[in-house]
């Protein structure tokens, strides 16, 4: 099932429930829209303390049992709301424990609504995983993709009574990632920066919104294209107190020199710059970002550019260098190629 058709079920009031849900994915803000869609439609108005039984991050195969068989008190049906209970979220669930949870699962009553709800993604071989799957009640929420959560921004400006420009919305979700609880608080204070006027613009986005560690990335190679090495290596010391990690940064600025040789490579090819964010798999934002970079070096500067990186984290997996000094080995050479 997906969330939307479990959407569908919860908003339609002469739809019939599952007994049991499997809530799990990386879209945390629209799996607690689902709860909160779930609730009404189980739980009478005013008895949700006496109907609801909740635990978080604990609860055994017995106790799931025993809420569950426990009758309703002025409710249709009682609401069971398990997250990450460990015989399914524990890196090593007992395996007694996920054998007697799994084989509850087909027998919950229709007089409750069992609702694991698991943080992040479910490993599929576990065997609740795989005894809920049968029953078909895992519901996934992956992450938005990057013009899914643009679109969601604009719809969501509407109901605050602003127009959000589709640049603004590409841009903010290059900068601040698909996370739709974080794309909120950037589009909250977007609002609230922009005050009276209805429109919120490009300037807007990068006047008061957070750059995610990838932007971060884009812009330090930017300054290394232009020659400002003490800029990059600014950037770069913001960078390390939000990655503390070298090879997770170098791996960001490897991806970032990559889709800048592919897009070099493809408009060398003569694709129109138009496609390229298409080919590349980019929003709009992104892609533009990439040809404007691509465009600044030919395909050999790219190239070399993308072997250092490559070479840098070759040093690294086979012990040659430690991790920071080929980090910053990798930064000081892309400066000497851009000089």
């Amino acid at each position: 099932m997906t969330y939307r058709e479990l959407f569908a079920l919860a908003d339609d009031p002469a739809a019939a429930l599952p007994c049991v849900l499997l809530l799990h994915g990386e879209e945390e803000y629209v799996k607690e829209e689902a709860l909160r869609r779930l609730r009404p439609r189980v739980l009478a108005p005013g008895m949700e303390s006496l109907d609801e039984f909740a635990l978080d991050g604990q609860g055994t195969a017995q106790q799931m049992r025993e809420a569950c068989e426990t009758p309703p008190f002025a409710s249709e049906r009682r609401l069971v709301l398990l997250r990450d209970p460990p015989f399914l979220a524990a890196a090593r669930p007992a395996e007694e424990e996920a054998r007697r949870a799994a084989e509850y699962l087909p027998g919950a009553p229709g007089s409750c609504l069992l609702v694991l709800y698991l943080r992040g993604t479910a490993d599929a071989r576990r065997r609740v995983f795989t005894a809920a799957d049968k029953l078909g009640a895992v519901v996934p929420f992956p992450p938005f993709s990057q013009e899914e959560a643009a679109r969601y921004l604009t719809r969501e400006a509407q109901k605050e009574g602003k127009t959000l420009q589709r640049a603004a919305a590409d841009a903010l979700v290059e900068r601040a990632g698909v996370s739709l609880t974080l794309l909120r608080g950037e589009l909250h204070k977007l609002c609230a920066f922009t005050g009276d006027r209805p429109e919120i613009g490009l300037s807007d986005v990068e006047a008061v919104c957070v750059r995610s560690t990838q932007a971060s990335v884009f812009r330090m190679v930017d300054e290394l294209l232009a020659g400002r090495p003490a800029d990059a290596y600014h950037t770069e010391a913001e960078l390390s107190y939000a990655d503390r990690s070298p090879v997770g940064r170098l791996a960001l600025l490897t991806r970032a020199v990559r889709l800048s040789y592919d897009a070099r490579a493809l408009l060398d090819g003569g694709m129109p710059p138009r496609d390229v964010g298409a080919a590349l798999g980019l929003s709009r934002y992104a892609a533009d970002m990439a040809v404007q970079k691509a465009r600044r070096r030919p395909l050999a500067y790219w190239r070399q550019a993308l072997a250092l990186c490559v070479a840098a984290e070759a040093d690294i997996k086979q012990g040659r260098m430690d991790d920071d000094f080929a980090y910053a080995l990798a930064i000081a050479r892309l400066g000497s190629l851009g000089a």
